[in-house]
């Protein structure tokens, strides 16, 4: 530890503050202006601090659009969607790296290639789906015996299969890596053992690879908890998500900028939590795998 610190010269020292400063001062200024008024913000000289800390803003934002709703929505459609996708590419990650089939390759390579194509190129084939799925009489009957009116419910459905068939390609490259980074020979020892296949995987593997489940359920609970393009085609007001509810503090005339960017802090707070809680997660992850491998 002295050995690094003995090398970071005056240049690098700088570097690393200026770095910090470009990532930082962004969320700075997000969370000084959710205390600021309509006026301050649009002040022609910036105000680094907010004349007055009133919390006036926190309090309008709730009433002003029904971001309690966007919240429930979003994590009714975000949290399935990630432990779906993980859950899969976890799977299948290990499928692919341990086991030969017909056809092993051409799974791989589409996997891939479907992270080339914009989101936008699905966005009409998935409007039509909707459209025509939603119009089925089964799923209105299903829709208001088990779920509720509106199309709530099936809109959830059908967002959350939405949101695994983006996710789980890029999650699945993920962990197929991971896994081809341990070696075979831990499984094999532990069946040597008596253990069967699924024990090997249950219990030792996946304690090892348990770094890669925590970062990819961090990237999908992302993806999905911040996604705008198909929120905004696919949902209806009752239905509308966070990250799109945001636009409700915009007229056509003007923008209530201290609403909007107190609406950002809360968004962003499940965020910091869900990360914060699952990098501790992560680092004991790390030690185990590294004990036991």
């Amino acid at each position: 530890m002295r050995k690094m610190i003995g090398k970071l010269n005056p240049l690098r020292f700088l570097g690393i503050v200026f770095f910090l400063f470009i990532v930082l001062f962004p969320v700075y200024w997000l969370v000084v202006s959710s205390f600021k008024t309509q006026s301050e913000i649009l002040a022609g000289t910036p105000q680094v601090l907010p004349l007055s800390i009133s919390f006036n803003n926190y309090k309008q934002v709730w009433k002003a659009a029904p971001l309690l709703d966007y919240f429930k929505n979003s994590l009714i459609i975000t949290v399935p969607s990630m432990i779906i996708a993980v859950t899969l590419a976890t799977m299948a990650g290990y499928a692919l790296s341990r086991f030969e089939f017909a056809g092993k390759s051409l799974f791989r390579s589409s996997a891939l290639l479907t992270q080339l194509f914009p989101g936008i190129l699905f966005l009409l084939p998935y409007f039509l789906m909707f459209s025509t799925l939603q119009h089925q009489e089964v799923f209105q009957q299903a829709n208001i015996i088990f779920i509720g009116d509106k199309g709530r419910g099936w809109n959830y459905v059908l967002m959350s299969f939405t949101y695994i068939g983006f996710v789980l390609p890029f999650a699945l490259t993920l962990m197929c890596g991971f896994f081809n980074n341990i070696p075979k020979d831990i499984e094999e020892a532990a069946m040597v053992d008596g253990c069967t296949q699924f024990q090997a995987f249950r219990h030792v593997i996946l304690p090892l690879v348990f770094p890669a489940i925590a970062s990819v359920t961090i990237l999908a609970f992302l993806q999905c908890w911040n996604e705008i393009l198909f929120a905004s085609v696919l949902t209806n007001s009752v239905t509308r998500t966070i990250a799109l509810g945001i636009r409700d503090y915009r007229t056509q005339t003007s923008v209530a900028w201290n609403l909007t960017l107190t609406a950002g802090v809360i968004v962003t707070i499940p965020v910091v939590v869900f990360f914060t809680f699952l990098q501790k997660q992560l680092v004991s992850g790390l030690t185990a795998g590294a004990v036991k491998g």
